[in-house]
């Protein structure tokens, strides 16, 4: 006895497999605007609290410039890794998360500009 099972909800492998590789070009795209997002985040961090400074000074000889990278890399490596598990659609054109990556970009590199560094840590004290 055979029981019958409706495969019709199942997409087939070639549609499963471009709806991940989609994910995951998504992924990749929003990491690495997270990454450099979290860069700037912990570099304002680190110039408005000396504690913070301590705490990503990894190595003395680079500083606390040592965890600021570290810790955003591994920020962006997270959100590259996790997307796409837990986001399975996404748009087929990457533009959506080019922009997102184009955007974390530019506020990452603003928030290590000296001025507004400077400006952003006497907002936080």
């Amino acid at each position: 006895m055979h029981t019958q099972i409706e495969t019709n909800s199942i997409p087939p492998l070639r549609e499963r497999s471009e709806t991940r590789s989609g994910a995951v070009v998504a992924g990749a795209f929003a990491g690495s605007g997270v990454a450099a997002v979290a860069i700037g985040f912990f570099h304002v961090l680190a110039e408005a609290f000396p504690a913070v400074k301590s705490f990503l000074t990894l190595h003395t000889g680079i500083g606390p410039y040592s965890g600021k990278v570290l810790l955003g890399y591994v920020s962006g490596a997270l959100v590259a890794v996790l997307f796409p598990v837990f986001v399975r659609q996404v748009s087929e054109s990457p533009w959506p998360w080019v922009k997102v990556m184009l955007v974390g970009l530019v506020l990452g590199t603003l928030m290590v500009f000296a001025p507004v560094t400077h400006w952003l840590a006497e907002v936080l004290k």
